[in-house]
């Protein structure tokens, strides 16, 4: 059978038609692979930059959040350094009591509400107001908790403790008892520490010479209190009337034996100050004679302990006394989310102190190098000086040594020759030597002239000697 040329023909160059139609399919699929595959790759990338530059600007956030805590920490420190050599300044103490002091400041701030810092000025509040370090030492803790007990400053507790102890010639030790005694009169009376404060000042020293307790003064202070009067009041009237009664030449004790008392009735030095307001009420004096006796500094005063009499007397008394209220006072205080908060911070700053103690003799170290260098470098010349002072004041080793020789070059258009290149030199060094020194040790001279062509050219060298350069900064800061 005869073959059809044409047909065949027709025949193949159909199959051709299909085959080419085939292959531009596949080609079509694989520019579609090939631009998904692109597409991908970029979103990997920008995927993988993104991250990159969250993860830089993570590690800028925690270096800066660690930076501003070691500030943080370095003053905190600093401060409390200060605030324990202001007490042993006040002390005149040794080595030695430079650390008890500091022993115990450190122990406050652990275990109170109090922070170290709190401590150290108590302390020198103590000292001040005339105790040794080791009687300061012994009334801190009483200072601590009557303060804590009342929500009241460290330094107004830490001035009424110490007048008490003065004027009563009490020992360090007793400050727990005087701050309860202080603690359980605020609880019981309408006494402040404000007023107590006050009041105690008036009458606290002539009260201890005649031999009155501290509860049998405070006792009476809270009588008057309670009546309406304030602590200047209270205490200027009760001093007023214990300065009557001692003297028997005195108007008010003449006045009160012409109303048929006797002198050794009515004695603040032979009588219980709650004795003597019973027998002048038992003499059944009216208000006129009253007023009279005592006068208008101490009369009304006198007719409102009349009033509340020897028992009432004995009973504040007896709410004060030998009790534990600024210990339970100060528990009380301490359960709630502030004190919660109060001893975090306490026990935050202690950690901060410990923290920089460690690095302290290292930190002095390097802060007198660099006083040395400011000395230094206040005798360098005007424009060497202005650079040097921007290095000093901070400038950021991060700008790297474009930055760093663009604020050099201000400060070198009036120097030249091998001054200049020093000064350059020295300069590269400190804004960021090293960097620029791995980046051309892994670069050919090429790469160095296409990455650092302007910076060589404004040094007025080439690449080559850029290079050179940086590799002999790098051996100066290693």
């Amino acid at each position: 059978m005869a073959v059809d040329a044409g047909s065949i023909y027709s025949a193949v160059r159909i199959q051709l038609d299909k085959l080419k139609g085939d292959v531009k399919s596949v080609e079509t699929l694989l520019d579609q692979i090939g631009q998904s595959s692109e597409k991908n790759a970029k979103g990997t990338q920008d995927a993988f930059e993104s991250a990159f530059d969250a993860t830089k600007l993570a590690g800028v956030a925690a270096f800066a959040a660690i930076t501003l805590a070691m500030k943080q920490s370095i003053k905190v420190a600093g401060d409390y350094e200060q605030s324990i050599a202001n007490v042993q300044s006040v002390v005149m103490g040794s080595a030695d009591t430079f650390d008890m002091l500091n022993a115990k400041a450190k122990k406050a701030g652990e275990t109170t509400r109090f922070t170290a810092s709190d401590a150290a000025d108590a302390l020198y509040n103590l000292a001040q107001g005339g105790l040794t370090a080791t009687e300061s030492v012994d009334a801190l803790d009483g200072v601590l908790m009557l303060a804590g007990a009342t929500l009241s400053g460290l330094a107004e507790s830490s001035s009424l403790m110490v007048a008490t102890l003065n004027q009563y010639s009490l020992a360090a030790n007793e400050a727990s008892r005087v701050s309860n005694v202080y603690a359980a009169s605020i609880s019981s009376s309408m006494a402040t520490m404000d007023k107590l404060t006050s009041g105690m000042r008036q009458v606290g020293p002539i009260a201890s010479a005649m031999n009155l307790s501290l509860e049998e003064t405070v006792a009476t202070l809270n009588a008057m209190f309670d009546a309406g009067y304030q602590g200047e009041q209270a205490g200027t009237a009760f001093r007023s009337m214990l300065a009557f009664l001692a003297s028997e030449t005195d108007p008010t004790t003449r006045k009160l034996i012409e109303f048929g008392l006797t002198f050794d009735k009515i004695n603040p030095a032979a009588n219980r100050f709650s004795e003597i307001v019973d027998n002048i009420s038992k003499a059944g004096l009216s208000a006129g004679q009253v007023m009279d006796a005592f006068g208008v500094r101490a009369g009304a005063q006198m007719l409102t302990l009349l009033r509340v009499g020897r028992d009432g007397l004995q009973e504040y008394e007896a709410a004060i006394t030998d009790t534990n209220t600024a210990t339970e006072m100060y528990a009380i205080q301490n359960e709630t989310l502030q004190g919660s908060l109060y001893r975090l911070k306490s026990a935050a700053e202690s950690a901060q102190i410990e923290f920089v103690e460690q690095f302290t003799p290292a930190m002095r170290v390097v802060l007198d190098v660099l006083t040395k260098i400011t000395i230094i470098v206040a005798g360098l010349p005007g424009p060497l000086k202005i650079f040097f002072g921007v290095l000093l004041a901070g400038v950021p080793v991060v700008l790297g040594l474009t930055k760093a020789v663009s604020a050099l070059s201000l400060a070198l258009h009036s120097v030249s020759g091998p001054i200049g290149w020093v000064v350059a030199g020295v300069a590269a060094a400190a804004a960021g030597f090293d960097a620029l020194s791995t980046a051309i040790n892994n670069a050919q001279i090429k790469a160095t002239e296409a990455e650092f062509g302007d910076l060589a050219r404004s040094m007025n060298m080439t690449a080559k000697e850029l290079k050179r350069i940086g590799y002999e900064g790098l051996r100066l800061v290693n």
